[in-house]
Order: structure tokens, then C-alpha cells, then sequence
């Protein structure tokens, strides 16, 4: 099991791991304080998105194309951003840039596939919040294993409020490098509960 650890700003602390090549995403309501860093100021000019500037009268996959914008900011193994997103017709794919990979720390890839897990995540969020109704199919060709997801617009579905909830810690997400130590005796989770919100959250 290989686990990224991130922290959200307020009350929001998310992990993310990868267990036998599923993505699962764990929300824990937890106080941790304010202090964390803005990132959405000096060069890091891909932090200043404005949700008000999706085109809302546009398509789905010009809301998607929007929302990639949001993907693009999630947390990755090392900063290396290891992920491409295609647009193909009426579809959106989630690719693994393996020109990013860290031979040498992670020769299998499998931190970099978390981070387009990562990715993908953010983006499922960001769609969510944004009122577009999705079906993702994860690692959908054995052929090519670059595409992470497909992800296609039904006319409707099901409106995803949990995932919506989370789309204002996007932006306000940093790295916390503290000791694992204090983190687990702050969050004092029993068994039961995290196989909870495993149900509850995550699975793809």
C-alpha cells in the first residue's frame, strides 16, 4: 500500500491511497488549524481560477475542459503533475505522462498513478460542483494502460453534493510535512468507522 498524505485548509484532511490499483479517497471532518499556505498567490498563476468563469451556458465538455483547471492543482508525487487530459469527441480522457516518472524512486509508477488518481479526484469534484453528470470508467483499455479514465457526459444523473462540498479546499490545499505521529493520535479512528467512509466516499 503506498499512501500521499495532504492536508486541506480548515476542516477538511484528505488521503489519498492506492490498494491493488483502486483509488480510494477518505474524508475526515478533523480540525487542523489555520496557517496553512495561500496558494493562489505570487507566480503560480495556475492557482487564479475563478469558478465564476465556467461557461455556463457551454457544453458539457466545455465545462469539463473548465474544470480540467481544477484538476490540474491536485497534489502529486513530487510535484511531477504526471497527467495529460484528452479530449477525444465527446469524452474525456485521463492519461499518465510517463515522461514524468521517477525511475529511480518509484519504478513501477505506482506513485505516479496515484497521482492521477489525484487528479482525477480533483476533477470529479470540480464537475460535481458544477452541476455535470458523469460516468467514469477507470483504466478502461487493457491495451493501453496510459488512460487512467474515460470519462463521458450523460444527459443526467445523479448530483454528487458530497463531492460538490469539497470544491472550495481545492485551492486552499497544501502539503503538511509534520510527523505522522501527532496526526494519528489527533484523529483516533476505529476500524469500523474507516471502513465507513471508505464505503461512504471513494470507491471508483
Amino acid at each position: 500500500m503506498v499512501l500521499l498524505t495532504i492536508y486541506f485548509t480548515g476542516r477538511l484532511y484528505a488521503r489519498y491511497l492506492c490498494i491493488e490499483e483502486h483509488f480510494v479517497f477518505v474524508l475526515l471532518l478533523e480540525e487542523f488549524g489555520p496557517g496553512l499556505l495561500n496558494m493562489a498567490t505570487g507566480n503560480l498563476v495556475a492557482w487564479d481560477v475563478d469558478a465564476s468563469g465556467v461557461p455556463s451556458s457551454g457544453t458539457a465538455i466545455d465545462k469539463a475542459r473548465f474544470a480540467v483547471r481544477y484538476a490540474i492543482l491536485a497534489p502529486s508525487s513530487h510535484n511531477t503533475q504526471p497527467w495529460r487530459f484528452i479530449i477525444n469527441g465527446d469524452e474525456l480522457l485521463v492519461c499518465a505522462d510517463r515522461t514524468r516518472s521517477l525511475a529511480n524512486i518509484d519504478p513501477f509508477d505506482r506513485e505516479l498513478i496515484i497521482s492521477c488518481g489525484a487528479a482525477l479526484l480533483n476533477l470529479r469534484v470540480a464537475l460535481a460542483y458544477f452541476g455535470v453528470p458523469v460516468e467514469i470508467t477507470t483504466f478502461p483499455q487493457s491495451s493501453d494502460p496510459d488512460i487512467v479514465a474515460r470519462i463521458v457526459f450523460p444527459a443526467s444523473g445523479p448530483m454528487l453534493k458530497d463531492l460538490a462540498a469539497l470544491f472550495g479546499a481545492i485551492t486552499q490545499r497544501a502539503t503538511n510535512r509534520g510527523p505522522y505521529a501527532e496526526i494519528y493520535s489527533a484523529i483516533k479512528l476505529t476500524l469500523p468507522k474507516i471502513r465507513t467512509i471508505f464505503c461512504e466516499y471513494c470507491a471508483i
